[in-house]
This record gives structure tokens, C-alpha cells and sequence, in this order.
């Protein structure tokens, strides 16, 4: 499971009330429901910048190695660019909103190179 909760933002937009404990409340419920806890990752408070979030998705195959499936969370604020879709992070900046942000395109491709069957 990754679970990902961007609670404040430098630039972005007001705070998303809660997410962070909203989310790691779910990480910690994970267990009960059969998920491995050494392949839950919560990804919160000051590690929320574009680039921990992207290092996460680029080693989430290794970190979870062969799943049967995967449950992912990201509580956020989107927005949109040109028709494209963007997650913002902590250190996403107005001036250069696309570039500060993660695309959901690029999002999804990292999901889907893990193969989960769910």
C-alpha cells in the first residue's frame, strides 16, 4: 500500500485538513485487513515534496516486490493545466505550477510497472 497525504503546501493552495492523520490512521488499520506492514508506506508531513513522492514511485517495485495488488491514496489538491492533470506537493509554486507538480500520467505509469493483477 502506498498512502500519501500533502496536509500543506508552500505555495499551492490552503491546507488539506486532516490528511496526514486521516492517512496514517489508515496505514496503521492496514495490518487488520491482511495488508503486509513491511509493504505499507506512508508518505506525510515534510517528506511530501516532489521529489520523495517520485522516489517512492520509482522504487515502489522494488518495495513491494511481486504484490497481488496494491492499494494507493493520495490525499491532495489537483488541478489542472492545458487538459492535463496534476497532483500538487508540498513544494509545488505557483510561478511554475506543471513543473512543481506531479502529472497524473506519470503517476499512473509508475503504478502500472508494477503489474499488479488489483
Amino acid at each position: 500500500a502506498l498512502l500519501i497525504a500533502v496536509e500543506t503546501f508552500f505555495e499551492a493552495g490552503p491546507p488539506v485538513p486532516y490528511a496526514a492523520a486521516d492517512c496514517a490512521e489508515l496505514h496503521r488499520a492496514l495490518p487488520a485487513a491482511g495488508y503486509n506492514p513491511a509493504k505499507c508506506f506512508l508518505v506525510a508531513g515534510t517528506r511530501t515534496t516532489k521529489a520523495v513522492i517520485e522516489s517512492h514511485l520509482k522504487r515502489l517495485p522494488k518495495l513491494v516486490g511481486k504484490a497481488d495488488s496494491l492499494l494507493v491514496l493520495v490525499v491532495s489538491r489537483g488541478f489542472t493545466i492545458k487538459d492535463r492533470g496534476y497532483l500538487a506537493c508540498a513544494d509545488t509554486i505557483t510561478p511554475d505550477l506543471a513543473e512543481t507538480a506531479i502529472g497524473i500520467t506519470e503517476f499512473s505509469i509508475a503504478l502500472h510497472k508494477l503489474r499488479c493483477p488489483e
